[in-house]
C-alpha cells in the first residue's frame, strides 16, 4: 500500500464518514480511518467531531502513512449546557454524546453519512453492500439503519421500559443515517429533550437516548457491518470470513492489557503496527 494515502481514485463515489471523539480514541480514530481506505476503492470524506482537534492533527502527523488533510474535516465540540450523564468513573467520555449534534458541525448538504465508532474496524469491501443499504434507508421511512443488540423479554423488560424501549435495542456503534430526513425532523432538540426524560435512568449514555427516542423504529443493519468480538474470544479467522465492519465493543479494547490476550485482537496489532510503525503501549 502506497506511504502517501490518496483520497482520489477513478470512482465516482464519495462516501462521508463521521468520527466523534476526544484525544483518547485519536490512534484508533486513525487506524480505522485507515482500514476503510486500504479495503475500499472509494473516495472517503471524514469528518472528525473532537475535543481538541489540535491533537487529532498531531497523531495524524505521527502515521506513517502521511493522510492529505484535504479530505479530513476535523470540527471542534463546542460547550453547551448539556449535563453528558452517566460519563463519570466509566470507561466512555463526553464525547460519545457528540453524536447527539452532528447537525450543529457537518454541512447541511450532506444528505448520507456513515457514523462509526473509533474501535470500528474495516475488514472487507462494504461499497456494495452499503450502497443497497442506503438506497432502502433514503426509500423508507427511517433516519437511521443500525444493528439491534437485545430484544426485550421478561428478564429485562423493566430496565428497557425505564427508558421507555418496548421491543428491541440497537448498537450505536455504526449507524448509517439519512442526514436529510435527520435534519427535517430537527433530531438534535429531540434527543436533548429525551435526555432531560430519562436522565436518571440512562445506563448506556447517548446510545440509551438514541433508543429511548426511536423506540425500534429503525431499518436492520446486516449483522456483518457491525460484528462484535465478544462471543468468538479465541478466533481470528472467523473475523476475515464473516465480518465487514469489526467493532470492539465493551471494556477489553485490543490496546489494553486485558483485551489483548484474545487472539481476535491481533486484527488490530496488525493494522497499528502498519499505520504507526511502531508496537502498541498497552493501557
Amino acid at each position: 500500500f502506497s506511504s502517501k494515502l490518496s483520497f482520489f481514485n477513478d470512482s465516482l463515489i464519495m462516501f462521508e464518514i463521521l468520527y466523534c471523539l476526544d484525544e483518547n480514541y485519536n490512534e484508533q480514530t486513525i487506524v480505522s480511518m485507515f482500514s476503510l481506505i486500504s479495503k475500499n476503492n472509494v473516495d472517503f470524506n471524514f469528518h472528525i467531531i473532537h475535543e481538541n482537534p489540535e491533537s487529532f492533527k498531531k497523531s495524524l502527523k505521527s502515521s506513517s502513512k502521511n493522510f492529505d488533510l484535504t479530505n479530513v474535516n476535523i470540527y471542534k465540540f463546542n460547550e453547551t449546557n448539556f449535563t453528558f450523564p452517566k460519563v463519570q468513573n466509566s470507561h466512555v467520555s463526553k464525547a460519545t454524546y457528540y453524536r447527539l449534534f452532528i447537525s450543529d458541525y457537518l454541512p447541511l448538504d450532506i444528505e448520507k453519512i456513515i457514523y462509526i465508532d473509533p474501535d470500528v474496524f474495516c475488514l472487507k469491501n462494504i461499497l456494495n453492500i452499503s450502497n443497497k443499504l442506503f438506497d432502502s434507508l433514503i426509500n423508507s421511512e427511517f433516519e437511521i439503519s443500525v444493528r439491534t443488540e437485545h430484544l426485550i423479554n421478561n428478564s429485562n423488560k423493566k430496565r428497557y421500559d425505564s427508558i421507555g424501549v418496548s421491543d428491541q435495542y440497537f448498537n450505536a456503534g455504526v449507524m448509517f443515517i439519512d442526514f436529510k430526513k435527520w435534519n427535517k425532523n430537527n433530531l438534535r432538540e429531540k434527543f436533548v429533550e429525551k435526555t432531560a426524560e430519562i436522565e436518571e435512568h440512562i445506563l448506556f449514555w447517548d446510545q440509551d437516548v438514541m433508543n429511548s427516542y426511536f423506540n425500534g423504529k429503525y431499518l436492520e443493519l446486516p449483522v456483518q457491518l457491525n460484528q462484535h468480538p465478544q462471543n468468538f474470544k479465541n478466533s481470528y479467522y472467523f473475523y476475515k470470513e464473516n465480518t465487514s465492519l469489526l467493532h470492539f465493543s465493551g471494556k477489553n479494547k485490543p490496546w489494553t492489557k486485558k483485551g489483548k490476550k484474545y487472539k481476535n485482537s491481533k486484527i488490530y496489532h496488525e493494522l497499528y503496527q502498519e499505520v504507526f510503525n511502531k508496537k502498541i503501549r498497552y493501557i
